[in-house]
């Protein structure tokens, strides 16, 4: 700085005497000062392709950069920049739809599986390419069958169904799409049984959980293999022990079998023999002798 006839760089106290218009002294003090330069730092980060500004720079590579500027003072300030570019994000997604469903991507409404891009912007304000790869689900078509008793009835969906014939249903999978279910039901019909069978007097027959012991109809209400209800019919009949007499001569001295006898005496027996139902039945005999005949040849 000048001062008189000096020029002064260093701080301090000075006096300088000047003369004043008139010709008279002047007395002069300065209180000199040296402002410091004044460095600074700085950060900065840009988007990949853009520019920044520094001093007269378009700076577009990180990296660090120097700038001597003018402080308000006037004086020289030196900024340092460390400058970034912040690279282009890329991102994957996978998602799904159901058949007839849309999947919103940036501004596209989606319909069609595929591989589609989207520029989108980060929070930092720069570019993120994602790409979707988008797959639509199949629609699921399902058949089943079933069966019922009569009178029972079958739960599907929101339905509950008697009749024999073929249902659809419009249900929900897993993955929350729709799905086709045909279901073809059957009802079982009431099974019915005929037996005819018989005893002998005396005898019983096992029915289930009766013994019975006279002939006639009977009735049982049972389950079949399907679970179902079955009715059995029997029909018992009943053989009476017949009796049956039988006269017959044989001739003295010769013998006659007779079941598990052997006759040669004259007499009323009883024997028992089977029936060609397998039943009892009872002979009695009654044996009469022949006497032999003697011829006297003596005279």
């Amino acid at each position: 700085m000048p001062l008189g006839t000096k020029n002064l760089r260093a701080a301090g106290a000075y006096q300088l005497t000047l003369q004043t218009e008139s010709g008279c002294d002047s007395l002069v003090n300065l209180d000199l000062s040296v402002l410091p330069v004044v460095a600074s730092q700085i950060s900065a980060s840009i988007c990949l392709g853009s520019s920044y500004a520094f001093g007269n720079q378009q700076l577009t590579q990180a990296g660090t950069y120097q700038q001597l500027l003018q402080t308000a003072s006037g004086c020289d300030s030196v900024v340092t920049l460390d400058l970034s570019v912040l690279p282009v994000v890329a991102s994957q997604i996978s998602a799904s739809i159901c058949p007839g469903s849309s999947y919103a991507f940036g501004n596209q409404q989606l319909t069609q599986a595929g591989t589609y891009q989207q520029t989108l912007q980060t929070a930092s304000g720069c570019d993120s390419m994602v790409t979707l790869t988008l797959a639509v689900l199949p629609s699921i078509a399902s058949q089943i069958s079933a069966s019922i008793c009569p009178g029972s009835s079958y739960a599907f969906g929101n339905q509950q169904l008697m009749q024999t014939g073929t249902y659809q249903q419009l249900l929900q999978t897993a993955s929350g799409c729709d799905s086709m279910v045909t279901l073809t039901l059957t009802v079982l019909p009431i099974l019915e049984e005929y037996i005819e069978a018989s005893i002998c007097e005396g005898g019983t027959y096992s029915f289930h959980n009766q013994q019975l012991t006279t002939p006639g109809l009977y009735q049982q209400l049972l389950q079949s293999p399907s679970g179902c209800d079955s009715m059995v019919t029997l029909d018992l009949k009943f053989y009476e022990t017949p009796h049956t007499n039988v006269a017959t001569t044989i001739c003295e001295g010769e013998q006659l079998n007779f079941g598990s006898l052997n006759l040669g005496t004259a007499g009323i027996y009883e024997q028992t023999f089977q029936s060609s139902h397998g039943c009892d039945s009872v002979v009695v005999l009654e044996l009469s002798l022949r006497p032999s005949s003697f011829t006297d040849d003596s005279h």
